[in-house]
C-alpha cells in the first residue's frame, strides 16, 4: 500500500504530465494542418523516392536531396505564376477602395432561386 506522501508525489506528477501533455497539444494545434499535408505528400511520393534513389546505385542522400528539389519546384513554380494576378488583384482593390468606388456587384437572377435563401439573399 503507498503511504500518503507517495499518493500525493503520484498525484503531483500525474498532473505536471497532464499540463506539459495540454500545453504540447496547444502548440501543435495550429500546425496540424501542414503536417497531415506533409505526411500525404511524403507517403504518396516515396515510390518516386524509391525509384530515384534506386537510379542513383542505392544513394539513398542524393536522391533526397534531389527529390526535395524537385518537390520544392512542384510547390513554388505554381505560386510564382499565380503572384503576379495576385498582385495584380490586390492593387486594382486598392485603388478602387482609395477612389471610393470599390463595391459589391448585384447577385444574379439565379440567386432567386435557391431555396429558403434565395430571395432574402437577392
Amino acid at each position: 500500500m503507498l503511504s500518503s506522501k507517495e499518493n500525493i508525489d503520484s498525484i503531483i506528477r500525474f498532473a505536471l504530465i497532464a499540463l506539459i501533455v495540454i500545453w504540447s497539444v496547444t502548440i501543435i494545434a495550429p500546425f496540424l494542418t501542414i503536417l497531415l499535408w506533409a505526411v500525404i505528400i511524403a507517403i504518396s511520393s516515396y515510390p518516386g523516392f524509391a525509384w530515384l534513389s534506386e537510379k542513383f546505385g542505392n544513394r539513398p542522400g542524393w536522391a533526397a536531396a534531389i527529390w526535395v528539389l524537385a518537390m520544392l519546384l512542384v510547390i513554388l513554380i505554381p505560386i510564382a505564376l499565380a503572384l503576379p494576378g495576385f498582385a495584380d488583384s490586390l492593387r486594382s482593390l486598392a485603388t478602387d477602395f482609395r477612389n471610393g468606388t470599390l463595391a459589391v456587384p448585384e447577385a444574379s437572377e439565379k440567386v432567386k432561386q435557391w431555396p429558403v435563401i434565395g430571395v432574402p439573399m437577392y
